[in-house]
């Protein structure tokens, strides 16, 4: 009988010295709702020794009454925790309508830095700056950027900087924020226009200067070139070329010029008459026209 009394007084003894040893373990396992910003956290004897305690959602550490968190949030919305009021403030301007909080109290708030410059393209933070112009200037850089001082939008890139708009008729064709780029692209399409502000600051068919070819009162062709329409004209007897209603070349007035043609095909011009017979020999049914008058026929 004192044998068994002995075994239960046994383990009594082992069971008290288990119970401390289940409580310790049971205190790293439950505790998980450790103030409003550690929701889905964990704690632990180890971590709490240490001060700090790990939020599994965020991947990120927080640190218990022994240190200072910075919390950042946009609107009510917790987005992360940093020990760092600089990191906290860098990474909360990535956001709009975000801020920085500490102890309870609010110690940055996105919009609010009145000495500030906020780039952003879109939605997205680019850079901060002191001087407005540094900022203009760099926003510039930016398609669709705008810059945010005080919560209000003070420049944007979409209404600051001008936009040129290449029409052909009425068919967009492209848009640049270069003037000279937009007139150099618009001279590449025949009729086409520049419009900056819903207004035509540049029209091909005002500013492209063209040649019309007309023989007697009948259009032949027009080129953007003097020379070339010139040289068409040559081909016609009687032709002329016109720029802006002004008659500038004329076939019947180039009396310097002994000019070869194969029946009304014209070949070529020659200063002396010389030059011209021994060119027109070369081809079967040539004339030489001078004046716009036939001088000499030769049929070999």
């Amino acid at each position: 009988m004192k044998k068994y009394i002995k075994t239960i007084h046994c383990l009594m003894l082992s069971f008290l010295l288990i119970v401390p040893s289940i409580s310790y373990a049971t205190l790293g396992k439950k505790d998980t709702t450790v103030g409003n910003a550690l929701t889905n956290s964990t704690v632990t004897t180890d971590n709490i020794s240490n001060g700090i305690i790990n939020d599994r959602s965020n991947n990120v550490n927080y640190l218990t009454s022994k240190n200072t968190i910075y919390e950042v949030y946009q609107f009510s919305t917790y987005l992360k925790s940093f020990y760092s009021k600089n990191e906290a403030i860098n990474y909360a301007k990535l956001w709009a309508h975000s801020k920085v909080i500490e102890n309870g109290s609010v110690i940055w708030e996105f919009g609010k830095q009145s000495s500030e410059y906020n780039v952003y393209q879109f939605n997205t933070y680019l850079k901060t700056f002191k001087s407005k112009d540094e900022a203009i200037n760099y926003a510039k850089l930016w398609a669709h950027s705008k810059i945010v001082q005080d919560g209000n939008i003070i420049w944007e890139f979409d209404k600051d900087i001008p936009k040129y708009s290449v029409y052909q008729f009425n068919t967009y064709l492209k848009t640049f924020y270069s003037k000279d780029d937009a007139i150099n692209y618009a001279k590449l399409w025949a009729h086409s226009k520049v419009i900056n502000n819903e207004n035509i600051i540049w029209e091909f068919d005002k500013n492209i200067s063209k040649y019309d070819v007309y023989q007697f009162n009948t259009y032949l062709k027009t080129f953007g070139s003097k020379e070339e329409a010139i040289s068409y004209a040559k081909l016609w007897a009687h032709s002329k070329v016109i720029e802006s209603g002004s008659v500038i070349w004329e076939f019947d007035k180039q009396s310097s010029k002994y000019d070869v043609y194969q029946f009304n095909t014209y070949l070529k011009s020659f200063s002396t008459l010389q030059e011209a017979l021994n060119y027109a020999r070369l081809w079967a049914h040539s004339k030489i026209l001078k004046n716009g008058e036939v001088i000499n026929i030769l049929y070999m």
